[in-house]
């Protein structure tokens, strides 16, 4: 698996997992089996933040001029931030469509 493709796999994974988790926590809020909380909230950020560093670790390439690690790293947070807002956008109205308003 080339460097590109195990990137595009790993950012994939991550953005299909906003939408899930987003679906799976608020079922367990409407089945009234685990109140949403800021702490669930807060896990759920936090494990995503670490799986996005994570990516970035195991799948940027690394560069040997300070300047071209700068901009890898520039274009993965635009990049991964650009994707997070698509996938919460996905996420709120997947939850709209399962769950009503």
């Amino acid at each position: 698996m080339t460097i590109g493709s195990r990137l595009a796999l790993n950012v994939f994974l991550w953005a299909a997992a906003i939408p899930l988790l987003n679906l799976g926590v608020t079922w367990l809020d409407r089945r009234e089996i685990v109140p949403v909380s800021g702490s669930i909230a807060a896990g759920s950020l936090v494990f995503l933040l670490a799986w996005a560093v994570a990516i970035y670790g195991w799948c940027v390439p690394r560069a040997v001029s300070g300047p071209k690690r700068l901009g890898y790293l520039l274009a993965f947070l635009l990049g991964m931030s650009l994707i997070a807002f698509g996938a919460g956008w996905l996420a709120f109205w997947a939850t709209v469509a399962v769950f009503g308003l």
